[in-house]
């Protein structure tokens, strides 16, 4: 199984730290998803709702005010203004 590693972070804490199989974001154009081998991006984040597709085949949901996206190979960087479980 391919995977992400993924870290989200806001001013105050990480919310979230380590491998995934995908990640649904509320981007500043609509809705996309990152999987394994995705292209390198940086986009800004609206507020919605981000769903995580852990490797054990859970999703979590954090719903977010907005932020930025970083993918360079398999890394995934979420910077949050806030995060709050679903």
């Amino acid at each position: 199984m391919k995977t992400l590693e993924l870290v989200i972070v806001t001013p105050d804490q990480k919310v979230f730290s380590g491998s995934i199989t995908g990640i649904r974001l509320p981007g500043a154009l609509g809705s996309f998803e990152v999987l394994p081998q995705h292209a390198d991006i940086v986009s800004t984040l609206e507020k919605g709702i981000l769903r995580i597709q852990t490797t054990d085949g859970k999703t979590l949901q954090y719903s977010t005010q907005g932020g930025v996206i970083e993918v360079k190979g398999n890394n995934v960087s979420v910077l949050l203004e806030e995060a709050a479980v679903v």
